[in-house]
Formats: structure tokens, C-alpha cells, sequence
């Protein structure tokens, strides 16, 4: 069919030339030629070429019919074929500037890559180029193209379309993909700046060359459910059939493409070769699809210039030669060859009068003629059929129709659903003749609802108040011992080691109260504060509870390690020492972290509880605010270490001592199973703290038990018996108190003046028999040590 159309195309321009030789002859009318390129074989544009072509036809005998137009001149056209390749389509420009009749105008190519190579050359033979329907943006560019003009509404005119489309809708989020060639990257950059003037998000901007797969994930993974494509129609089907693949179609997906595909377009471009989707996937991706189309035909009020009615025009087009072409936005071509008329008609004019010289002395390097033209045909404004033509930098500025795929009414094409005034930036929308999927408007992004998860402050009082407690708790037995320090039972037990351990405890109890400050109590930049506080109380707290247990015990150990009776003397202060060594340790590790990677509140998404509604337009995320700091595995790993070695250390020496049963040390026995206590509550407290994963809420309780329960268990069983045998000795103490006061009482009544050296000396020898008493059970207890470590007590001299 293609090539019996080129035949009779050659045939007319043929018949057309020889009419004009003989009008030429017979009325003196000289014969100005359009160099025209069309692909005329070999893509997907053919049956649009020969639509166009058509349509040149048509306006150049009805321009050569008018008297006032071009009247000592008449318009033909030299076709060549550009086979829908730029390289070619270069080619054939070179021919037809090299040969003869001179060429007055460029007209075509009407693809856009096309049109770009040879608008790029033109301007080196002072030719103009004029499209019909090339609408690449980067035509725009005057620097580039600065001979080059279209009657085609270009993306000029599409991008504030898509944008008054958007806004129509109250859509403000949306994703875009393109092809990489300048025909669509322009457009896309200008979509781009156009989108961030109306204060519009765009969630994901993708380019590709060839394979999709991978621009498609990552704009499903931006939650966009508006889609707009800018590519070739082979390319968009690729872009389809992998949106299919992804499920990124249905009620709550909108697709935007352009709207110069032509009709059939979907299955004239299917290859099942090529894609891996039957026609059907793609169908019903594609279905609800919008598109933008210049407007070529429109209802207006105003007479047009070429005298038809647009019923009048479609009539003549289609008797016209005897071939219905209607595939295309033909109108623009028809326009684009009356431009071109009224432009040469000035030129001619201009040239006449203030040069003395005419259209027929023009040849490709006279700048003279050129400029005139170009200046002639930026001013030309008239109605043509396809509307108000006027040139903006070469761009015609153009109405925009609505286009809207609906499978089931019309499989084929689109349908017309509204009407974009340029102009006036107006949108209007028959909402009855849009289809909707989902029988409503889709969202334009999934609606994300954060929930920020907090402590909460019914769990936060509830420690808080067993905290409170519990640092009373302490408090209560630092008094004890500081004002019974003298008293033997207390003094046995180094009261000022005890302090320290007691004030170790209150600072894990109030690490406590600290750790449950967070965003649902306090201001978020104050929590980091809090956090970092709780942290350097809790590891100096434990350093103090657990060391000071550790020292006792390494007291213990130093005394009893040897085989025979040595005198040890190891003093509190001795002790105390070593606690503050450990405590140092600590402050140079928690100096150092907060110097070189300070902690920090940071905003954490719990996608294990993300939550999608039914309809799928709803997603809440859950977030936590956690205290962390840069290399924290690190510092963690220092703090953890360095504190595992000394409960593995101090579990040694607990073991080791675990036969020692000694009243003058009579907590050591208690001191071994605090430390067991502590290190096995601390290790499975940091397991789980660090391996699993918990909200907010069972994260503090978890780790706040845990603190709690191993500070208050430890405090009891160091300190309640020793509370518990003061008590029992203070009742001794009463009723021996008792006894001698009677005794007393009768030598006073007797009147005795030894009464008070009588009472004295009973006081002494009740001390004395105490004495005797302990040293006894002293010598017991080292009995019982030496068999346990299989020491014949025999040879030594205990007494």
C-alpha cells in the first residue's frame, strides 16, 4: 500500500509541476519549491507520513488558488523519503540542496530525532525548516535550531498540561520514566522544573536505554501511583509489559504517555519476540492510560483563513486525491504550508519594495532573503485549521485535548475526556466520559501515617517508682553502715566499701528513671541528654556494685590462697584502691566515646510492624527513637569486654572461695552468689538487649527489670543478713545488759563499796569468753578449709 501511495504521490507532484509550467507560461508566475522529507518506508510512521503529505497537497493547490496570496508565484514540493533514519534523512537533505530547482524552505522531517539532524544543518544554507510534527522540546532550543519552526503543538504546551492535569486532581506526587535520547530527556527536564514550580514532589525520576526491570522496582519502591512515560511506542510496551510484571497497574496506578501515537499503535508495535507479555497483560495495563494531543480540529467562532468549516476541510481532505489518510494530526501539515505562504507573501513584499529584488533571486547564501523570511514568519498570525497559528521562538503555543484509553468502548485508540486551555491555563474535564478502574479518583501516592512508638507513661511511672524505692532502699542501708560503722557486726564488713557499693546501686537506679525519658515524656533534642547520662550512670554504677563485690572477694582470695598460715593484711583502703582503678577504666572509655563519636537520638523505622490498609492507599509506619553514635558496635564491644572479664574474673574468685566460712568474714559466702546473681542477670540482660528486638515499651521494661532486679537482689543478700545479725546481737547485747544490772543492783543494795570494780571485772571476763568464743569457731572454720583443699591441719599449729 506504502508504495503504491508513493507512486501516486510521484504522479501529482509530476501533474502539479506541469500544471505550473504551463500557468508559469501562460500567467508569468514563477515557481517557488518546498524541499520536503517524509519517511515514506520502513517504521511505524508511514501511514501518519502519508496522512501529512496529503495535507501539503491539499494547502498548496488551495494557496496556489488564491489571488492575494503569492500572486506572481506558485508552490510546489520536491518528496524525498527519509526512511525514518536521521543518517538518511541527512543524505537526502544533501541531495536535495545539491540539486536543482532551488528549494525556498525546508519542510519536514516529521519525526523528531529526524528533524533535529537536519534542523541542526540547515541554517548553513540559510533554509528554514518547518514540522508539522516533530514536538521534541530540544527543537525549542533557538542556539541550536535557530531556523527551525513547527506547527505541531509541541511539549511546549504538553508539560503545563500534565501539570493543570495533576492539579485538576489534586495529585501532587508522581514518578517519571524516559528513554535516554534527547527527544525525551528535555522533555522530562522541563517536566521536572515545571513540577518544582507548582510546589509538586517528584518521587522518582528514572532513565533508561534499554532494559527497564530495574527504573521500574525502584519507582515502585517510591510508593508513586502516577506514572508518566516518555519514550517510543516500542519502548513504552517494554516499560508496560514490566509494569505488569511489578503489578504496578490496576485501580491504583494512572499511566501518562504521549499522545502522537497513532491509532492500532499498541498492536502494531507488539513484537511476542521481544516481550514477555501477551497482548491481553498489556491490554490491561494500559487500560485507563491518559494521553496529550494537540488540538488539530477545533470548534471556533472565527472565520479561518483557508475559507473551510472543519466538516467542510475533512470532506475536501478526504476527496482530495481520491485517498482517505486520516492518521495523524494532518491538520498541522495543512497549516504548516499556508505559514510558510504568508511568510514568503511578506518576504516577497518586503523584498520588492525597500530591495528592489524578488523571492526568485533567493539562493542558499543569501542572508538577505532568509532573515526577511524569518522575521516574516515569526509575525504570522492567522486562524488555520487546527487553530490560532502564531510562533513563540519557532514553537507553535497550542491548545491540549485530554485523551483518555478506555478498553472497553474503544480498543484501538483513545477517547477525548477534556480540554486544556494554554492560554488562559484553564482545565476542563467531563467527568462523566472518564473511566475510573476502581470506580473512584486513585490517590497519587500511598499515604503514609507515622505512629511514633514511646516508652509510654504508665510503664515509665511504674519503674520509676520501683527506682524511687529502691534508692531509698539504698539510702537507708548507706545510713546504717555509716552510723554503725563502729559497731563489730558492720565494721567486719568494711562499711566504706559497702557505701561505695550502695552508691553504685543508686546510680543504676536512677540510670533507670533516665533510660525512660524518651520523645513520649520529653522534647527530642533533650532526650539525647538524658540517654547519655542513664549510660555513664549504669556502667559506673556496675563498676562500682559489681567491683566492689569483685574486691572483696579478691580480698578473700589474696588471704586464703596460700597452703600455710600467713599474715595477709589487706586493708579497706587497699581495696578501695582497686575500685577506683576499675572505675578509671571506665571513665576513659566513656570519655573517649563521647569525644571521638558522641551519642546521638536517631529516628528508627520498624518495617517488621508496617501496616497497609485494605484498599492499599493507607501505610502506617511505626518508629522508635533510639540513642546511637557512629562506630556504637565498637564502643559497645570495648564496654561489654572490658566488663565480661571482670565478671569471668570475680566468678573465679567467687568459685574459689566458695568454701570459706568465716565469722569474721561472714558476708564472703554472700558475696559469691552476688556475683553469680550479677553475671548471669547482666549476660542475658545484654543478649537480649543487643540480639533481639522488642518495642519501645518491652525493650525498658526488659532491660529495666533486669537493672532493678539484679541491684535490689544483689543489695539484699550482702546486706539483709548483716541487718539481721545486728539486730539479733543488739537483743544478746540487751539482755547480758540486764543480767549485770541486777547483779549490780544487789552488790549496791549489800553496801559494798567494791560494787562498781565487781561490775567491771564481770563486764571483762563476759568480753573475755566472747573472745575465747570467736577464736574458736575461727579455729573451726580453718579446720574445715584446710580438709577441703587436702591440708593436714595436724602439722600446723592453729592454737
Amino acid at each position: 500500500m506504502s508504495f503504491r501511495y508513493f507512486i501516486f504521490i510521484f504522479t501529482l507532484n509530476l501533474a502539479l509541476a506541469c500544471n505550473c509550467k504551463v500557468q508559469d507560461m501562460e500567467n508569468n508566475k514563477t515557481i517557488l519549491y518546498l524541499g520536503t522529507l517524509h519517511p515514506l518506508s520502513q517504521g511505524f510512521a508511514i501511514n501518519a507520513a502519508n496522512g501529512y503529505l496529503q495535507a501539503v497537497m491539499l494547502a498548496i493547490r488551495d494557496v496556489n488558488n488564491r489571488q492575494d496570496i503569492l500572486k506572481d508565484y506558485k508552490l510546489d514540493n520536491v518528496v524525498l523519503d527519509t526512511q525514518h533514519n536521521s543518517a538518511y534523512a541527512i543524505k537526502q537533505f544533501f541531495k536535495l540542496v545539491s540539486n536543482k530547482p532551488q528549494k525556498m524552505i525546508i519542510y519536514g522531517p516529521i519525526l523528531s530525532p529526524n528533524c533535529e539532524a537536519v534542523a541542526a544543518i540547515s541554517k548553513y544554507w540559510n533554509l528554514l525548516v518547518m514540522s508539522s510534527a516533530a514536538v521534541s522540546m530540544k527543537l525549542g532550543d533557538r542556539n541550536l535550531y535557530p531556523y527551525f519552526y513547527r506547527t505541531s503543538v509541541s511539549a511546549y504546551s504538553f508539560n503545563p498540561a500534565r501539570i493543570a492535569l495533576l492539579k485538576h486532581y489534586s495529585w501532587k506526587k508522581f514518578a517519571i520514566i524516559n528513554h535516554s535520547a534527547d527527544f525525551f530527556t528535555y522533555t522530562a527536564r522541563d517536566l521536572r522544573q515545571r513540577a518544582k514550580l507548582a510546589n509538586m514532589e517528584i518521587l522518582a525520576s528514572e532513565t533508561f536505554s534499554s532494559e527497564v526491570d530495574f527504573h521500574l522496582a525502584r519507582i515502585k519502591e517510591s510508593k508513586a501511583r502516577i506514572i508518566m512515560v516518555l519514550a517510543y511506542p516500542s519502548d513504552v510496551l517494554s516499560v508496560i509489559c514490566s509494569a505488569f510484571k511489578q503489578n504496578l497497574y490496576g485501580p491504583k496506578y494512572v499511566w501518562f504517555l504521549s499522545g502522537w501515537f497513532y491509532s492500532n499503535w499498541m498492536f502494531q508495535n507488539y513484537d511476542e519476540n521481544k516481550l514477555n507479555c501477551s497482548i491481553n497483560e498489556i491490554l490491561k495495563v494500559l487500560d485507563g492510560y491518559f494521553a496529550f494531543k494537540g488540538v488539530n480540529l477545533p470548534d471556533l467562532k472565527e472565520p479561518r483563513l483557508s475559507g473551510y468549516t472543519p466538516d467542510q476541510f475533512l470532506t475536501e481532505y478526504k476527496n482530495f486525491g481520491n485517498r482517505t489518510h486520516l492518521t495523524g494530526t494532518f491538520p498541522y501539515a495543512y497549516d504548516a504550508v499556508w505559514s510558510i505562504a504568508l511568510g514568503l507573501n511578506t518576504t516577497d513584499h518586503i523584498l520588492k519594495k525597500y530591495h528592489g529584488r524578488t523571492l526568485a533571486d533567493f539562493n542558499y547564501k543569501d542572508i538577505l532573503t532568509r532573515s526577511i523570511f524569518q522575521e516574516a514568519l515569526n509575525n504570522v498570525s492567522f486562524i488555520g485549521i487546527s487553530g490560532k497559528i502564531k510562533f513563540v521562538d519557532g514553537n507553535r503555543i497550542g491548545n491540549v485535548k485530554y485523551m483518555q484509553y478506555q478498553r472497553n468502548k474503544y480498543i484501538n485508540y483513545t477517547l477525548q475526556v477534556g480540554f486544556y486551555d494554554v492560554f488562559n491555563d484553564s482545565v476542563s474535564i467531563n467527568e462523566n466520559f472518564v473511566a475510573w478502574k476502581g470506580k473512584k479518583i486513585p490517590m497519587d501516592h500511598v499515604r503514609i501515617v507515622v505512629v511514633n512508638l514511646g516508652i509510654g507513661f504508665g510503664v515509665f511511672i511504674v519503674f520509676a517508682v520501683l527506682s524511687g524505692i529502691g534508692i531509698l532502699f539504698a539510702l537507708s542501708i548507706i545510713a546504717f553502715n555509716i552510723s554503725k560503722r563502729s559497731t563489730r557486726i558492720v565494721k567486719i564488713t568494711s562499711p566504706r566499701i559497702n557505701v561505695l557499693m550502695l552508691a553504685g546501686s543508686v546510680c543504676c537506679y536512677l540510670a533507670i528513671v533516665l533510660f525512660g525519658l524518651d520523645w513520649s515524656i520529653m522534647r527530642q533534642d533533650m532526650v539525647k541528654y538524658a540517654c547519655t547520662i542513664a549510660t555513664w550512670q549504669l556502667s559506673i554504677g556496675f563498676t562500682l556494685g559489681f567491683g566492689a563485690l569483685f574486691c572483696k572477694t579478691w580480698r578473700i582470695y589474696a588471704i586464703y590462697r596460700n597452703k600455710f598460715s600467713k599474715k595477709v593484711n589487706i586493708k579497706d583502703r587497699h581495696v578501695i584502691l582497686r575500685l577506683i582503678s576499675l572505675v578509671m577504666i571506665d571513665l576513659i572509655i566513656l570519655t573517649c566515646w563521647q569525644i571521638i563519636n558522641p551519642l546521638e537520638t536517631t529516628v528508627q523505622d520498624l518495617p517488621n510492624k508496617r501496616l497497609m490498609s485494605v484498599n492499599g492507599e493507607v501505610e502506617t509506619f511505626y518508629n522508635v527513637l533510639v540513642c546511637r553514635s557512629e562506630n556504637m558496635s565498637i564502643w559497645l564491644g570495648v564496654t561489654y569486654g572490658y566488663k565480661f572479664l571482670v565478671m569471668i574474673f570475680g566468678a573465679f574468685l567467687a568459685w574459689e572461695t566458695r568454701y570459706v566460712h568465716i565469722q569474721e568474714l561472714n558476708d564472703s559466702k554472700l558475696i559469691a552468689v552476688s556475683i553469680y546473681n550479677v553475671a548471669l542477670l547482666s549476660t542475658v540482660g545484654v543478649i537480649l538487649h543487643e540480639f533481639t528486638f522488642a518495642e519501645p515499651h518491652i525493650a525498658y521494661a526488659l532491660v529495666a527489670s533486669f537493672i532493678l532486679f539484679a541491684t535490689t537482689i544483689t543489695t539484699c543478700i550482702i546486706f539483709i543478713p548483716t541487718m539481721k545479725e545486728f539486730v539479733r546481737n543488739r537483743k544478746t547485747i540487751s539482755s547480758n545488759t540486764n543480767i549485770n544490772s541486777n547483779v549490780g543492783n544487789r552488790l549496791w543494795t549489800s553496801g559494798t563499796k567494791g560494787s562498781s570494780k565487781l561490775y567491771a571485772e564481770s563486764e571483762d571476763i563476759n568480753q573475755l569468753k566472747e573472745e575465747i568464743y570467736r577464736h574458736k569457731m575461727i579455729i573451726e572454720e580453718m579446720k574445715s578449709y584446710l580438709i577441703s583443699k587436702g591440708i593436714p591441719y595436724e602439722e600446723i599449729n592453729l592454737e
